[in-house]
């Protein structure tokens, strides 16, 4: 999933952590999706209707900013140019927190694809997340010898029969050593 940064001419592993469990967390970042899915779409009704409630006047408000951006509006104007600057705000962070949560999801997806042994549709699977940190010492051609923190991840997952998936573990995260 990650490499080193250059090319590893030699490594070695000297600290191997134990595997920590977690959640398996394909559902519920599926979960967090959808309902940033939800709030993007109640977001855009809201948005849509107050547009079309205030059409015109909007309109009269964008033709005058643009024609002189410095313009004294009058006192509702202005109240609604402030609304709709705080939709376009609001609707700006809604997109954003969804294509947060679908990145999250699809790295995690890929993750656990990368771990299977074998083809199994992720978002059926159940069980939880190992991950461990490895500390190695690598030298990359022309330079001395580095410490990493490698992060390893694999899953122990069941199919909906409650049969076990073989996963392997797979370098999820690379930093420089501590």
């Amino acid at each position: 999933m990650v490499s080193f940064p250059g090319e590893i001419s030699t490594f070695r592993v000297v600290a191997l952590s134990d595997a920590l469990r977690g959640p398996y967390r394909v559902p519920s970042m599926r979960e967090r999706v959808e309902e940033a899915e939800d709030r993007r779409d109640e977001q855009f009704r809201i948005f849509g209707e107050f547009r079309r409630v205030n059409y015109e006047e909007l309109l009269r408000v964008q033709r005058r900013l643009q024609d002189d951006p410095e313009a004294k509006l009058d006192p509702r104007q202005a109240e609604l140019q402030r609304e709709w600057d705080a939709f376009r705000e609001e609707r700006a962070a809604v997109v954003a927190s969804l294509r947060e949560a679908e990145q999250a999801l699809e790295w995690e997806l890929r993750c656990v694809t990368k771990s299977l042994q074998r083809e199994a549709a992720p978002e059926y699977l159940t069980g939880e997340t190992l991950t461990k940190d490895a500390t190695v010492k690598a030298s990359a051609a022309g330079k001395g010898e580095e410490t990493y923190v490698v992060t390893l991840t694999r899953y122990e997952l069941k199919n909906s029969f409650g049969a076990l998936v073989p996963t392997r573990w797979i370098v999820t995260a690379v930093e420089p050593g501590r």
